[in-house]
């Protein structure tokens, strides 16, 4: 990783995302969770010193402890190699149940290089996880997981950049399930040419045993939420107000209205 971490440096990355977990393996956490939180301690202190080394910012998840409670946790390492900012996965598959404790709240930290949120885990596969951090303000969400499926890197993720006007970082693990690359997909300004690529941006996919991909991504892009004529804007039409019923109602003893 360390290595790695300095070629993409070398190159001119500011921002480093690494796989999700990364310091060990994840069904190995679930017999000691505490060992896992020491291991990744000292991992965020290593990444912290290289962070500093190359005066580029970093993103990892690791295990975190806090008391009794054990969190799946995104770190935001800044160029100073100080921690920027912290998240805890807020969406606890049963995989996790075990031993992680649900976060509570998205976040988007106010950098030097942007306004970063960043998603872990199963809050990946949450569409309205990304638009959260899309309200929030961010122009670059950092995910450091892992390829399940195909349809992730090929339809999800294009999806979720153009539906949200905002950059994504895929970084994934060498034994993802899928033997993919990790990927950048950036936003595209509108009006762009051809008029169908706001909708639909390219993947830029690191080749197969690449130890990096780099890619310069558009920030100012992403304040703007417009993808069509008359002014559509994709965060104009929100109806919070009426959000409730989503959470509000059991959709056991719901009943559709004829």
């Amino acid at each position: 990783a360390a290595q790695a971490w300095r070629e993409a440096a070398a190159a001119g990355a500011k921002l480093m995302v690494l796989p999700g977990f990364f310091p060990y393996e994840p069904t190995v956490v679930a017999g000691n969770p505490a060992g896992a939180a020491a291991d990744g301690e000292r991992f965020l202190a290593r990444l912290r010193e290289i962070a500093r080394e190359t005066a580029t910012w970093g993103v990892t998840s690791i295990v975190e402890r806090e008391g009794d409670h054990y969190y799946h946790t995104g770190f935001l390492v800044d160029h100073c190699g100080a921690i920027a900012g912290r998240y805890r996965q807020v969406h606890v598959p049963a995989a996790l149940s075990g031993w992680a404790t649900a976060g509570n709240q998205f976040e988007v930290f106010d950098t030097a290089i942007g306004r970063i949120g960043i998603l872990c885990g199963a809050d990946a596969l949450v569409p309205e996880a990304f638009r959260v951090l899309a309200y929030l303000g961010a122009e670059v969400i950092a995910v450091p997981g892992q390829w399940r499926a195909e349809y992730e890197i090929d339809l999800l993720m294009p999806e979720r950049v153009a539906e949200n006007r905002v950059n994504i970082i895929v970084a994934r693990r060498f034994d993802s399930p899928v033997s993919r690359g990790s990927a950048i997909i950036g936003v595209v300004p509108y009006p762009s040419e051809p008029h169908w690529k706001v909708r639909s941006p390219d993947v830029i996919e690191a080749r197969p045993k690449a130890r990096f991909v780099a890619l310069g991504v558009n920030l100012a892009a992403t304040r703007d939420k417009t993808i069509g004529a008359q002014g559509c804007d994709l965060m104009a039409s929100a109806v919070p107000a009426e959000y409730g019923i989503l959470t509000s109602i059991n959709p056991r003893e719901y009943r559709y209205r004829e």
